[in-house]
Order: C-alpha cells, then structure tokens, then sequence
C-alpha cells in the first residue's frame, strides 16, 4: 500500500477576512438611517462646539471703567465752645489767658520819605537895552514868557544904554508852571516900541516851583509801628505760653492797642522818631485735635449719599477768637476748614446699569457731560470687544484720585 503524504495544518486553517460593509454595498433600506445618524452626530458636534465658544466668550469678555471723579469743594463754619470742662459736642477743653504789654522804642528815620512842596519859582535874568539912554527898572516890574507866565524883579536895576544888567525874578504864581527852561522874556510895563528894544532872557532853568522835601511820612510810620506792634504781641504769647503749661495743642490770639503816640506829626523832617505802644493780648489754648474732629463731622454732614469725603485741609484751617470772657475763662473760636468730596460707587451716576451696551466714547461723554468726572478710559478684554458687556458682574469701576 503506497504511504500517505502529511496534510499540513497550516494550509488547511487560514483566518477569514471580515471587511465592514460600505453604504454602498448596503441595502437601501439600511442605507438611510445610517446616514442621518452620522449627520446627528456632526451637527450636534458642530452644536457643542459653537456652544462651547459661546460659553468662553461670554465667559472672558468684560469691561473695565477707570473714573477720576470731579472733587467738589466743602467748607465748615461754625462756633465752638472753649471752657475748662466741656459739657456739650461741640465744647473743647482749654483755656483763656490775657495780659497788657508796653514799651518806647526809637526808629531811625529811612531818608526815603519825601513829599513834594509847591513854592515860588525863582531864577535869574539878562536885562538888554538896546537903546540910546538909560532905563531904569523898578522893583516888582512884571515880566512874561512867551506863554504869558508873569515873574517880578526882586529889586531896582538901572539897564546901561546899549549894555545889559542881570537881575532876580520870582514867580508870581507857585506851582510847577514857574520852573521854565531858559527863554526870553518881554516887560509889559514898556510901550510896544520900547518892549523891542528892553527885554529879558535865562539861560539857565528856573527852578524851585515845586521841590522834594525828605519827610517820615506816615506809612514809614505806620510800618515802624506794625514792627513794634508784632514785637510786643510776640513777647505776650510766649509769656502766656509758659504760664499756661498745659501743653494744649492749640492756640488763638486776639490783640487790641489800648494806647500809641508818635513823637512827631507825619511828614515832618527829622533823623529819628519815638513810638509808644501799649497792647493788650488775649490768649486761647485749646484741644486742637478736638476741633478738628468737629469740622470733619461738619464736613461730613454736608455730603449726600453717593459721595465721600476724600481729603480735609487741616494745614490751611482758620481758627479765630470770636469772643471771650476774662471772669470765667472761657472764650468762642470761630473755626472754618475746607475739605474735598468726589463721587463714591454707591453714586446712581455710577450705577453699572447706565453703561451696559455702550462704547468707550459714549461712557465718558455721559460722566464728563454731567460734571461727574474730569477723566474717564475704559479697558475692553479681549481686544475685540467694543462695548460694555450687557452681563454687570463682567463690568468694573475703578475710582482713582
């Protein structure tokens, strides 16, 4: 029996091949759901995404409005109370001391004072005579410039024939209108034909019509007096200040001249001069720190809702002595402090609903237009955006100063 040949294994199993069928290949009952399930899936992919870019849009996107405010000005008046104990809200603890000081003191007169004194200007003549004969002209004989400005001789003078003779004149008028420049002069105490040939000329200036006398004048004496006055009143605080030696932080000073005299009358000549002067100085020392506290409150009351007080000009405040009484030591200060205020977030000028939907340029025109601020920028994110988002908690105010 012929033997039998082996059957191999390998060539007897090979694997089977299972292809996915195509739509194609497909029904076409089975064809159609199969396509509408793929474009389901792509639309709502295409759905999620749109969805999700929304989402990261909205998400991201906000709007940022820098304000600097308009600071509006306030200012407190009022009258407080200054006793050892107060008593009340607007009492402060404090003091009240008063002393008279006096004192003669010698000024040197500056030299600069002047005044200008009117008198008769006066000046000298060349008398010609230009006739055959002697002519004789008496004292007080007039004589004109060619503006008719009348002078007189001040003596008698004999003018030689054909020769000349200087005299003085005086004017007859005082005043500035005396001081003339050199010119010729006629004698109308002459006939006409005689005028021609008598008559006068200068050749140097008239003067002394109106002149310059060195005087101390009274605002010399008057500053000499404020010097003095500022001296005494400087002596008496810090005498007070060391008897009071409470240490309190503030102090208000009321001055008044209870006597003053002037060894010479104003405008008069002299090297030196004396003044008396007697002031009485009344001082109030004070809890500084306690009035303060009351014009802040002052100030704060003024402002309403939607603002806030931002700065208080305690460097600059006005304190004043109103009024005061020596037998129970207390005394009223007129105090008046300037303070600033500006728009706060609480303002309705600010409310975040007014600037939802509108550009950079209409948010600034709406608070610069109303006086609400001097400066307004707004910052969008991301770059594309261009106007304030609708959604307020992606919408900020910053206030700045």
């Amino acid at each position: 029996m012929p033997p039998k040949k082996p059957v191999s294994r390998s060539s007897s199993k090979r694997p089977v091949r299972r292809s996915t069928p195509r739509i194609e290949d497909l029904p076409a009952t089975d064809r159609i759901p199969l396509l509408l399930y793929r474009r389901i899936a792509i639309t709502f992919t295409v759905l999620v995404a749109a969805a999700l870019l929304i989402v990261v849009y909205l998400s991201t996107m906000q709007a940022v409005i820098h304000v600097r405010p308009t600071q509006s000005s306030l200012k407190a008046e009022f009258i407080a109370q200054i006793m050892g104990v107060p008593v009340s809200p607007t009492d402060v603890a404090g003091e009240v001391r008063s002393g008279t000081v006096g004192k003669t003191e010698t000024f040197k007169a500056s030299g600069t004072g002047a005044v200008q004194l009117e008198d008769f200007a006066e000046g000298t003549v060349t008398l010609h005579n230009n006739q055959s004969s002697a002519q004789q002209l008496i004292v007080k004989t007039r004589l004109w410039d060619p503006k008719g400005i009348q002078f007189r001789l001040l003596e008698t003078v004999n003018v030689p024939a054909k020769g000349t003779v200087t005299a003085k004149v005086r004017a007859d008028v005082k005043g500035a209108t005396g001081d003339l420049a050199p010119t010729k002069f006629t004698i109308p105490g002459l006939s006409e034909a005689k005028q021609l040939l008598v008559f006068g000329e200068s050749t140097t200036a008239f003067t002394g019509g109106v002149r310059s006398l060195a005087v101390v004048t009274k605002e010399e004496m008057n500053g000499s007096l404020e010097t003095l006055k500022k001296t005494l009143i400087e002596d008496a605080k810090t005498m007070m200040r060391a008897e009071s030696g409470k240490g309190f932080s503030g102090e208000a000073f009321f001055d008044e001249i209870s006597n003053q005299s002037v060894s010479i009358e104003p405008n008069t000549q002299a090297d030196q001069y004396d003044i008396t002067l007697e002031v009485k100085v009344t001082g109030v020392f004070f809890d500084k720190n306690a009035i303060e506290k009351i014009a802040e409150q002052k100030l704060y009351d003024q402002i309403g809702q939607g603002h806030e007080l931002v700065s208080v000009d305690k460097e600059h405040g006005v304190i004043t002595v109103d009024k005061y009484n020596l037998e129970d030591h207390t005394a009223s200060l007129r105090v008046e402090l300037t303070g600033e205020s500006i728009s706060s977030r609480t303002s309705e000028s600010l409310d975040l609903d007014r600037f939802l939907g509108l550009n950079a340029d209409e948010v600034r025109n709406l608070l610069v237009t109303e006086g609400v601020a001097t400066e307004v920028n707004v910052e969008f994110f991301p770059f594309w955006v261009r106007t304030v988002p609708r959604l307020k908690d992606h919408v900020s105010i910053k206030i700045s100063q």
